[in-house]
C-alpha cells in the first residue's frame, strides 16, 4: 500500500501483478476484518515519513 501511495503522489503509473501477494492479503482479511485499516494507516505513515525528505516536484506546465 505504501508504494501505491508513493506512486500516486509522484504521479507514476503502477500495477500489482503478483497473485501470491493478493492471496496473502485475502487470507489476512478473512481472519481480521480491520487489518486493511491498520495496514493502510501504517503505510500512509511510512509514505509521509519518506516524503518529508523529498524535494517538491512540479507538475508539467507549472511555473517555477
Amino acid at each position: 500500500m505504501g508504494s501505491a501511495f508513493l506512486c500516486a503522489h509522484c504521479r507514476l503509473d503502477g500495477s500489482l501483478q503478483h497473485a501470491a501477494y493478493l492471496h496473502a492479503w485475502l487470507q489476512v482479511l478473512k481472519s481480521d476484518k480491520r487489518a486493511v485499516f491498520t495496514a493502510s494507516g501504517k503505510a500512509q505513515a511510512a509514505a509521509d515519513f519518506l516524503l518529508r525528505f523529498a524535494e517538491p516536484v512540479q507538475a508539467e506546465g507549472e511555473a517555477a
